[in-house]
């Protein structure tokens, strides 16, 4: 299968991206910077997760789509929004049909008075 993972650099992508190259998928990996190797089975891009025609190109012979996008402190409190809109969005112009999305809640430690 081949798969596009969105941030795969961050500590659930990594695993996504190692659990699918053992499984013997081809794995193009959208990251922001990449500290990644390429391999024959592992293609690197630099995109901007939230832009549609950054994606788009992409999608080209993907057969699904995995989101391992999350909250960074002090970033985006809307990536994982706004990069699904902009993914879904290029998945109906490029005619993929399967996303995932791996995400957890990002949580703050709060003072209590």
């Amino acid at each position: 299968m081949r798969l596009l993972i969105v941030g795969a650099t961050g500590r659930t992508g990594r695993l996504v991206v190692e659990q699918a190259l053992k499984r013997g998928h081809s794995v193009t990996a959208v990251v922001r910077t990449s500290s990644l190797q390429e391999t024959a089975a592992l293609r690197v891009v630099a995109a901007d997760p939230c832009k549609t025609e950054n994606l788009l190109p992409l999608l080209a012979g993907q057969d699904a789509v995995i989101s391992c996008l999350g909250q960074r402190p002090g970033g985006n409190p809307w990536l994982v929004r706004d990069a699904a809109k902009a993914m879904i969005d290029a998945m109906q112009k490029a005619d993929v049909r399967r996303y995932l999305i791996v995400s957890g809640p990002y949580f703050t430690q709060v003072p209590i008075p």
